[in-house]
């Protein structure tokens, strides 16, 4: 009895189903959209450049840079403050021009011939000097340590700031002929020594 009344219910409850079901209509209703033809203008922007350190150079420097680049005679590079010069060693850093590098180096009597400096320096000094490069490319400031400044021997401070991070790092100068050198001739010897370490 008790089964009987189970399978009442259950085929009673069936019915209902089928019956509410059937109210509804069944017709699939299609939507139709509005198409509207659009002209789509290519936006043409300008290609990504990238950074460069002269970027950070008045007009009149890019000028004397252009000439130096053109024929490696520092001469043009008489004007240029030596945070300026900084500022170009780090442009050939990024950029690899050793012999620029070369041009830019303060020769005290040890400075190897451009070939070996090329070789040594690309081997040894360039990785480490091209991560520097890279690091500090959006600097918050370039300036001469005042405390340590003389007249012809300066060092060359860039600070990077990010978040609650500041990191600096420094470049002896030397003035050789009124002319701004960057003094890295002992990276090399470092860095020889460095790996041989290793």
């Amino acid at each position: 009895m008790q089964l009987l009344d189970s399978l009442m219910r259950i085929v009673i409850f069936s019915i209902c189903i089928v019956l509410l079901t059937g109210c509804f209509e069944s017709d699939i209703k299609t939507t139709e959209f509005n198409q509207k033809k659009v002209d789509i203008t290519e936006i043409k922007e300008a290609p990504n450049k990238g950074f460069s350190y002269l970027e950070q150079l008045p007009a009149e420097r890019i000028k004397e840079y252009e000439l130096f680049v053109k024929d490696r005679d520092t001469s043009h590079l008489l004007r240029f403050s030596p945070e300026q010069i900084v500022l170009i060693y780090m442009h050939f850093v990024a950029i690899v021009d050793t012999a620029a590098i070369y041009a830019l180096t303060y020769n005290d009597g040890l400075l190897a011939d451009p070939e070996r400096f090329r070789k040594d320096y690309n081997e040894y000094v360039l990785n480490t000097e091209q991560e520097v490069a890279l690091k500090y490319r959006y600097y918050d400031s370039i300036q001469i340590n005042e405390e340590t400044a003389e007249e012809n021997s300066v060092i060359v401070v860039i600070t990077v700031s990010l978040g609650l991070s500041t990191s600096s790092v420094g470049y002896g100068l030397k003035k050789n002929e009124h002319i701004w050198k960057m003094d890295i001739q002992h990276f090399i010897e470092y860095f020889k020594q460095k790996a041989a370490a290793k």
